[in-house]
């Protein structure tokens, strides 16, 4: 399986989309993925302003449930020629589900850097398999495989990191969306930081794309800032299979609860 493509569908007006969610990106719970969701208003905000996101966030009040219709509604609040400014509602039947907002644009600064290093990881070929949802039902499951470079540990007790590999073609640059998506994977992490079988859901959820590069593994490398009272403070690195590129950051407040099977 891989990240299904997006696909949008013309609203009644130029500034709103009818989205169908696949069901690739469905949580076994018959909710929609928070990323995804995230993923399909940038790329609308992409398409009213035209201008690539740069910075988004989205909070989450409830999620579409499979087989919904969802509407998303653009607002563009600035624009100019570098940049703009707007946000999107995410509609099913008329309630509002979620609102996500965004800066979008490009300029030439002459000034391409990224100074954040990753450091040695093993390659993916080299790192164990990990299974969060089970597989074979069509899901979120069965969207990427899945591989452990780094286990909590003394040094880094919040740092879990995992190479993912969810692409049709390893040679198209990765998109908002399927970063998005990817991104949203960091939260397997928070129950071997935790090292109890805790899930976590999504309170919000913003992302910074950076450069816009294809890689056939992404390395997700999560690190939980701080848990307490019940929600969990996490951001994660997007990290290309060289090691060096930096496809985007992440970072989001998540809800915790116990599983009920670990």
């Amino acid at each position: 399986m891989a990240i299904p493509r997006l696909s949008l569908h013309e609203g009644a007006t130029s500034d709103t989309f009818v989205w169908r969610p696949p069901h690739l990106v469905v949580l076994p719970s018959g909710f929609v993925q928070g990323g995804a969701t995230l993923g399909a208003a940038m790329s609308a905000m992409e398409a009213v302003t035209d201008k690539p996101v740069r910075w988004a966030s989205c909070q989450f009040l409830a999620a579409p449930s499979a087989g919904a219709s969802v509407d998303l509604r653009v607002f563009v609040g600035a624009s100019g020629r570098s940049s703009a400014q707007a946000s999107c509602d995410v509609v099913v039947d008329g309630t509002l589900l979620s609102r996500a907002t965004a800066a979008l644009g490009t300029r030439d600064a002459s000034v391409d850097r990224t100074p954040a290093e990753l450091g040695a990881v093993p390659p993916p070929g080299d790192c164990e398999p990990h299974r969060y949802f089970a597989t074979g039902h069509g899901d979120l499951g069965d969207l990427a495989e899945l591989r452990v470079a780094v286990w909590p540990n003394k040094r880094e007790p919040g740092r879990f990191a995992m190479w993912a590999r969810g692409r049709a073609d390893p040679t198209a640059a990765l998109t908002p969306w399927d970063l998005a998506i990817l991104g949203d994977l960091a939260p397997m992490g928070l129950r071997h930081v935790i090292g109890a079988p805790y899930i976590g859901s999504s309170v919000d959820n913003a992302i910074r794309v950076g450069s816009a590069h294809a890689s056939e593994w992404v390395l997700i490398d999560l690190r939980v800032d701080q848990i307490v009272d019940g929600f969990a403070h996490c951001r994660a690195g997007l990290w290309a299979q060289d090691g060096t590129t930096l496809l985007a950051t992440v970072a989001q407040t998540a809800t915790l609860r116990r599983a009920e099977r670990a």
